[in-house]
This record gives structure tokens, sequence and C-alpha cells, in this order.
């Protein structure tokens, strides 16, 4: 924090000069004190991330939801993964189009066609129908983050 602050301050203008040591702009520390405050700085960072990461792959060992991409569908609510009913009634014409022989743009021309529009209002195209039926694990209550391998959800199932 004492580096950003004085990288800010030197940013201004502003000088940081100390009382009991010679660390000012001139002091033959500067230079080591800089480093070991960045050095310190990073550590403190890669171990924030590393707890933040290990939290969130706990989590996910549960199937509880960890972050990233809600699959449409789902809402993230209180940090879990909650149905949201109108994109859930699309997941689930997707997939019985799907199963009755219908290829993925004749399903986003179908779903266009009823008037069902994506989470940010626009069309289906073949990718958003490919990526629906790419989760239908999760869809069917399976949960993973990352890399790791799948897991019961404590998501509710879709399909």
């Amino acid at each position: 924090i004492y580096f950003a602050y004085k990288n800010e301050l030197r940013k201004k203008g502003i000088q940081v000069i100390s009382v009991s040591e010679d660390f000012g702009d001139q002091g033959v520390f500067t230079v080591v004190l800089d480093a070991m405050l960045a050095a310190m700085a990073e550590i403190e960072r890669q171990n924030i991330t590393m707890r933040t990461s290990g939290g969130r792959k706990q989590k996910a060992k549960r199937g509880g939801y960890s972050g990233g991409n809600v699959p449409y569908g789902y809402m993230c609510v209180s940090h879990s993964l909650a149905i949201n009913p109108a994109e859930a009634e699309v997941v689930r014409k997707v997939y019985a189009l799907y199963e009755s022989g219908y290829s993925m743009q004749k399903i986003a021309d179908r779903l266009n066609f009823d008037g069902e529009r994506t989470r940010s209002n626009g069309f289906f195209g073949k990718s958003q129908v490919r990526n629906i039926l790419g989760n239908k694990k999760t869809y069917c209550g399976e949960y993973h983050y990352g890399g790791s391998e799948w897991v019961k959800g404590e998501h509710q199932a879709i399909i």
C-alpha cells in the first residue's frame, strides 16, 4: 500500500519525506525499500488470489455456484444458482426441439419466430443454441468449476 500511495503522490508532484529515516527520493535506501514494498505487495496479492480461488474450488466440490458466467436458464441469487422461470422454459423448448430432430439453426429460427429473446434481448442464433445444448449437465443438476470434476449441484435441475 505504501508503494501505491507513494507513486500516486509522486504523480501529483508530492514528495514523501521521512523524518526518522532517510527514505526520501534522495535517500540511499529508497530503491531498496521501494523494491521490497513492491515485492511484499505482490506476495500479498498472490496470497489473496490463492485463498479466494481455494474457497471457490471447495464450494464447487460441494456443488455450489462458484462464480463465472451464469448459464442461460438460471440467475444468481445470494451467490447461488436459481432458476429463471422464463429462460428455463426456453431451455426446455430447445431440448424438446433438439430431441425432435431440429438442427441448431432451425431451433434458433423457431425461438425467434415464437418471440423468444436472449438475455440481452437479441435474437437467438446457432451459437446461443449450441451453448444451451452444451450445458446439459448443468441443466440436469450437475455442477463444475474450472477444470474440476462434475458433481451433484446444489441448484435445481431444469431438465
